[in-house]
């Protein structure tokens, strides 16, 4: 709701209130996905930004007992599904203010997307980075910011106004009058595990291939939480503009050795404890 998501800015209130999950080099971490309608389902690819706010991608990430679902679909919604994602045995995280910060992006594959989102981790298992603006190198120019900003800014008012009017009790009348008119009836059935194939010896850009394995599953049934820590992000059927990350997903992870944590980004509201976008 605040317009263009500031990676760097989030990463370090996050830092302040001692919110970043800790991993080191070879740890997993558990992710739950919050699916809320068709398009959040699964198979979701993970990445790596070593640098933290770069949107530079350094690794793919191994993902295991994925989310169910085919091409980003299924017919679950509302329902929380708990991925596992491997960090790599030969990561150096260096970014922010203490430089050990890495950003970790999820995302599914579905066609109106994709749809995911972002949360910060930080390793323990390094030296901390010196940063100075001798070795950082900048991916843009300093006007092809301020040009993307103002751009931001043009298009937050109507994004605004949209966001009013979906959730009105106009828009809430005319879909009960649709649903009534239709006889909405809806045949369930089970989805599909699929685990994309993914390069994760090098330095590639994050996407699957082709190949996948599948296994079946029930979309009813949440899965089991497998690692010693635990991440929560959500992923909403409503396509973010902006930078490709929905501004509708929620992330929030703990890990048992460093407590709960969470990177809030846009729309996020804390509610007693638990980050909702």
């Amino acid at each position: 709701m605040a317009g263009n998501i500031d990676v760097g800015e989030n990463t370090e209130n996050a830092l302040a209130a001692g919110a970043v999950t800790q991993v080191k080099a070879g740890s997993q971490i558990t992710v739950t996905i919050h699916q809320v309608n068709a398009d959040g389902a699964g198979p979701y690819v993970c990445d790596l930004d070593e640098t933290s706010n770069a949107n530079v991608i350094s690794h793919n990430l191994t993902v295991t007992n994925n989310v169910p679902g085919s091409n980003g679909l299924s017919q679950a919604k509302e329902q929380d599904f708990n991925i596992t994602v491997t960090m790599p045995t030969d990561m150096n995280c260096i970014g922010a203010s203490t430089g050990n910060i890495c950003t970790v992006r999820c995302r599914n594959n579905a066609l109106a997307g994709p749809f995911g989102g972002c949360f910060a981790v930080q390793q323990i298992d390094v030296a901390a980075t010196v940063n100075t603006p001798e070795n950082i190198q900048t991916g843009i120019t300093l006007d092809e910011v301020n040009s993307q900003v103002l751009q931001d800014q043009a298009d937050l008012p109507a994004a605004l106004a949209a966001n009013a009017k979906a959730g009105s009790t106009e828009a809430e009348q005319n879909l009960a009058a649709v649903n009534a008119l239709i006889g909405v009836s809806v045949t369930s059935k089970s989805a599909a595990i699929e685990t994309p194939i993914v390069n994760t010896s090098g330095v590639t850009a994050a996407a699957a291939t082709n190949g996948v394995s599948t296994a079946a599953a029930d979309t009813t049934t949440t899965s089991a939480t497998t690692a010693a820590t635990s991440t929560k992000a959500a992923t909403k059927g409503t396509k973010n503009k902006n930078k490709g990350t929905d501004v509708n997903n929620e992330v929030q992870r703990r890990e048992s050795h460093s407590g709960s944590s969470g990177l809030r980004w846009a729309r996020r509201m804390v509610n007693n404890g638990v980050a909702d976008a």
